[in-house]
């Protein structure tokens, strides 16, 4: 698969590129910011689609497929839905694009976080319309498939060595709002109300108190709760503006801790959008929520490292993000079955003499990755009038060991 990028060609050249063609050529449905296909480089939303495709058994033949292009405008008309601006004969089926415009002017929809959900809304509803009239379809629906290829003109279909052709229908361009309202059934399910737009971030989240908070909660929950309200007081400290430089962070800070909540990617939006300056563009939001999607723990500390935290602001938060928390102490059986085997693998050294790591956890009945940190921490703490455990990490047989021990070491 070879994807074919469009800069700055003339018709002439780029009719003479389309004419050479040769197999599998796409070009991206939707515009990018940079020249590399990623969905969070979508900067604009060119069209929406959907891939009825007859392959394996359901194989069609040319005649075939024209009857079934027919039977697919005739239930677009019965069903009063806009008649697609392009279909694309892919070679096992047929691709029909619906061009989209923005409300005031003929240009392409601008990518934001309303504009990608609603995108996908239109693109689930009009799969489930295609299979519920007999048309299979691959599943385009979610948002995460907007960076997807369109075949190019003229190209060859790998598969069945046919020519992609495009029947184009001029001057048939739509606004969201108009291909959605053609689907009212189907969005209605899905869709749920948008929160009220508002100035900041502090002003959406709901009035609470650490006493009611922690009163309710336990554990993970109540220390989420806290740092949800610590979040929202720094803010307010920092007078509802986060300045270029500490976007991200803040950004993907708020996504961790709006985990599994409802409308969490239009709150992170709306935060990016109203509280930032200058505000993050739609691809800094997503790259900040698929940041925030690959962290699962994050320790106080780490919070305050990265909001950049001053000693004043931590004194009216109810977190502690500035001081370290001690270590926890061994539990006390477990500090004594650690001697206990550390003293039993120093006895075994002095009456055996030298031995691998993994000879003496068999002899034992120990794991081999205890004995190894014992031997490690037995030599540096070795009395030199005992017999040398450093000669029997020097000494291992098993070249791994060796290299494990010494790194230990």
């Amino acid at each position: 698969m070879q994807e074919f990028k469009i800069e700055n060609l003339s018709d002439a050249t780029l009719c003479g590129a389309l004419d050479a063609l040769g197999e599998e050529h796409y070009i991206a449905s939707n515009g990018l910011l940079v020249p590399k296909r990623n969905k969070a480089n979508v900067g604009w939303l060119n069209s929406v689609r959907c891939d009825v495709d007859f392959h394996g058994r359901d194989a069609l033949s040319a005649s075939e497929l024209e009857i079934k292009i027919l039977q697919f405008q005739i239930a677009l008309v019965e069903c009063c839905i806009p008649a697609p601006s392009i279909i694309v004969r892919s070679g096992q089926g047929f691709w029909p694009h619906w061009l989209l415009r923005e409300p005031s002017s003929d240009r392409s929809v601008v990518a934001s976080l309303a504009t990608i959900e609603q995108w996908a809304r239109i693109s689930a509803a009009l799969t489930q319309w295609c299979k519920d009239h007999g048309f299979p379809t691959v599943d385009c629906a979610t948002s995460e498939n907007r960076g997807a290829l369109t075949r190019l003109p003229n190209s060859i279909h790998a598969a069945t060595k046919t020519r992609v052709t495009y029947t184009i229908n001029v001057g048939a361009l739509y606004t969201l709002d108009e291909i959605e309202a053609a689907f009212p059934t189907a969005i209605q399910d899905q869709h749920q109300p948008e929160a009220h737009e508002y100035a900041s971030y502090v002003e959406y989240e709901p009035e609470t108190t650490h006493e009611q908070v922690t009163g309710r909660r336990r554990g993970w929950d109540a220390l989420v709760a806290q740092r949800k309200l610590d979040f929202r007081q720094l803010i307010a400290m920092r007078g509802d503006r986060v300045r270029l430089g500490a976007r991200h962070a803040h950004a993907t800070i708020l996504a961790m801790l709006l985990s599994g909540s409802p409308g969490r990617d239009a709150t992170v939006g709306r935060f990016g959008a109203n509280t930032c300056e200058p505000p993050m563009t739609v691809a800094e939001v997503l790259r900040a929520l698929d940041h925030a999607r690959k962290v699962r723990k994050m320790r106080d500390t780490t919070i305050g490292r990265k909001l950049k935290i001053t000693p004043e602001e931590n004194e009216w938060l109810a977190g502690d993000y500035l001081t370290p928390k001690p270590k926890r102490a061994a539990f006390k059986n477990q500090k004594q079955t650690r001697e206990a085997r550390r003293l039993r693998v120093k006895h075994f050294v002095a009456e055996h003499g030298t031995h691998s790591a993994r000879e003496i956890a068999k002899a034992l009945g120990y794991p081999r990755g205890s004995v190894m940190r014992d031997l490690a921490a037995l030599s540096a703490n070795r009395d030199p009038n005992t017999v040398s455990i450093g000669s029997t990490l020097q000494m291992q047989s098993d070249p791994l060991e060796r290299e494990t021990l010494s790194a230990a070491t």
